[in-house]
């Protein structure tokens, strides 16, 4: 378990390799997202993954998430981040 203090946008190449399914939970603190091994989507077995986002974050994250879904650039989010 990772609990996610900064999220920090870079501009890299992503690579899919293969698709995998993810869990997602929370309460009252923190969301957790776990994936599972790739091609178990009926969840048979969880994977090593699992970040945890206290509120801070999980805002952080939804802003990312909505400049993404309106087609912002990564290089734009990482200029607004200095």
């Amino acid at each position: 378990m990772a609990r996610i203090t900064e999220i920090h946008v870079r501009n890299r190449e992503i690579r899919v390799t293969r698709r995998t399914a993810a869990e997602a939970t929370w309460d009252s603190r923190f969301f957790s997202l776990r994936t599972y091994d790739a091609g178990a989507e009926q969840g048979i077995r969880l994977r090593g993954e699992d970040i945890q986002l206290d509120r801070e974050q999980a805002i952080q994250l939804r802003r990312l998430l909505t400049a993404f879904l309106e087609g912002a650039s990564c290089e734009e989010r990482q200029e607004e981040q200095k």
